[in-house]
This record gives C-alpha cells, structure tokens and sequence, in this order.
C-alpha cells in the first residue's frame, strides 16, 4: 500500500463563524454567523466544474437549516440561504448532487406535534433551495415518526431516499427512488431485519445502484452495522 499524497479542506465553525479549514493553514471565516457555534456537523457534496454545496442546521432544534456553496478552491460561492418548512423543529440535514442538482433532506416537525416527518428541498447546482416540501411516507412500514434521511443521486435525475420510521426502539430502516421533481418512483422497501431497531443510515450512489449503511440493535441489545446493495434501474 503506497500513500502518495494526503489533502484536507473542510469548513467546522467558531463562536462567530463557519470557517475554512486547508491543509495546516489557520481557519478563515467563510460566513460569519452569530449562532455558529450550535451548528450540526457540515455536510457537503460536490459538483465538479460548480463547486461544493455544503449544509447544517443551526441555532438547536429549533433553529434553521442552512444551506450555502462553496466555489471549487474552497472559498465562498454563495451567501447562505435558510431552508424555509412548514415545521418549527428541524433535525441534522443531509445533501447529494448530481451532475445539475442539489437535494437537502431532513427531519421537521411542528413543536405541538408529536410525529416527525421528512422535508425534502432542491435546487439547481450552485442554486440554493429555497422551500422544502414534506414528503407522504408510503404504507408498509411501523407508521410513526419519520427521521434521520440520508439521500443520493442517481442517473437520470433520480435520487435515492432513505430514512428510519417507527416509534423509539422500533424503528425499520427504509428506501425507495425519487425522481427529478420529489416524487416516488418505486415502492419502498424495508431493509432493517424485522424485531430489529434501525438507526441512522448513510447513502452511497452510483449510476444506478445504491449502497446503504445502518445500524441496527438486535433483540440481545447489540449493535450491529448492516448494509443493503440496491439495484434501481431506471
């Protein structure tokens, strides 16, 4: 095994700022905010030619989901741009692009509601979306609360949707294919072992085949990460 070169640029936050982080040089501000330091861990997904379109939520649950890009060197493409949703409660965001889009998924809720639902909100690449839309869990599942989305892309303009559902430690981890305008193009299916608890699961996309990793607690309280090959043509 042979190690020719090893890079790093990333964006983490201060008390004032999320910042730019290359290399062993110092941190530079990228955009200043006054909540940066309640902010969710970055997530970021690349369009080459356009750039980097990065996402958190900030400010706690009640906050606000935050998206920006950055431009190919790493420094500021965009201002940042708050997701607007019907709900009042948002979880961790995730985000995929394809060659021409942006897709940023996440939990929301209403603070007097006790269920959580997906919020789903697209863009072109190097747009910013600007709304999201709740998506209608389809039957076949628990039912219940909706969280933790992980999304990719797919060929053709599709993306590839998963999210766990269910009540606290019954939660069956699940996943169907969007297409260019957020709506379901498949049937979902249940990928979690039945009597198991899924939890947060992460999407890896090519063409048109999947990989989805989630952990899964057994009936014996054990921790288990499983993975699931999905095959989605188009």
């Amino acid at each position: 095994l042979r190690v020719h070169a090893i890079c790093c640029l990333g964006a983490g936050a201060s008390s004032s700022a999320i910042e730019r982080i290359a290399g062993k040089e110092p941190p530079s501000p990228i955009w200043p905010l006054k909540d940066a330091d309640q902010t969710t861990v970055a997530r970021v997904a690349s369009v080459p030619g356009v750039g980097h379109a990065v996402t958190f939520r900030r400010g706690g649950t009640t906050g606000s989901v935050s998206v920006g890009w950055l431009n190919p060197s790493g420094s500021q493409q965009t201002e940042l741009a708050d997701v607007k949703v019907a709900g009042d409660l948002a979880g961790t965001p995730s985000i995929a692009t394809s060659t021409d889009a942006v897709l940023v998924a996440f939990a929301s809720k209403h603070s007097g509601n006790r269920t959580w639902r997906v919020a789903l909100a697209t863009a072109k690449a190097g747009g910013l979306p600007k709304e999201a839309s709740i998506f209608s869990v389809p039957p076949g599942g628990p039912g219940g609360n909706a969280i933790s989305p992980a999304v990719g892309a797919l060929s053709g303009g599709r993306w590839l949707l998963h999210w766990t559902e269910g009540s606290s430690g019954n939660r069956v981890a699940r996943a169907l294919v969007l297409d260019e305008h957020l709506q379901p193009l498949t049937p979902p299916v249940n990928l979690s072992p039945d009597g198991a608890n899924a939890g947060q699961g992460a999407v890896f996309t090519r063409d048109d085949t999947a990989t989805v990793l989630f952990y899964v607690q057994n009936d014996k309280r054990t921790h288990q990460l499983w993975g699931a090959s999905l095959d989605c043509p188009k």
